[in-house]
């Protein structure tokens, strides 16, 4: 048992593991970073978390991830972008460093953008928006 993984012997002895195991693998880091438990035993327990994997939508991630970072509200810059990543490495399964090249993705593709007001003698308060019309 890895943290939320296992992975048994009999599938580690299973001649037809090296076949899926690079899949596998990316199944079980997405599964972790979305913190959901996950057990394989078998062969059979590893090509459904593959499928599962292979299903996944792009513009259904896109979708949580703009919902993500909307619903975070105003914080100055910085703390923004540290909880951005966060955030959607928790609702897509990402790393936080590939969340947060995802995020920049996104606002390269005008899907969202921050806007920033500056207060008097308050620092600078940032929030993410949805862009007006996102580039697919």
């Amino acid at each position: 048992m890895c943290g939320y993984h296992g992975i048994s012997d009999e599938l580690l002895a299973d001649p037809g593991l090296p076949d899926i195991r690079s899949r596998l693998a990316a199944a079980l880091h997405r599964r972790y970073y979305l913190q959901e438990p996950c057990v394989v035993r078998t062969l059979a327990d590893a090509s459904r978390e593959v499928g599962w994997y292979e299903a996944r939508d792009p513009e259904e991630d896109r979708e949580r991830a703009v919902a993500a970072l909307v619903e975070l509200g105003p914080d100055g810059r910085e703390l923004l972008w540290t909880r951005s990543k966060f955030a959607v490495s928790k609702v897509i399964g990402l790393s936080p460093d590939d969340a947060n090249g995802y995020i920049r993705e996104l606002e390269a593709r005008k899907v969202v953008r921050t806007e920033c007001r500056s207060f008097e003698s308050l620092p600078e308060v940032c929030q993410w928006v949805v862009a007006e019309a996102p580039d697919q």
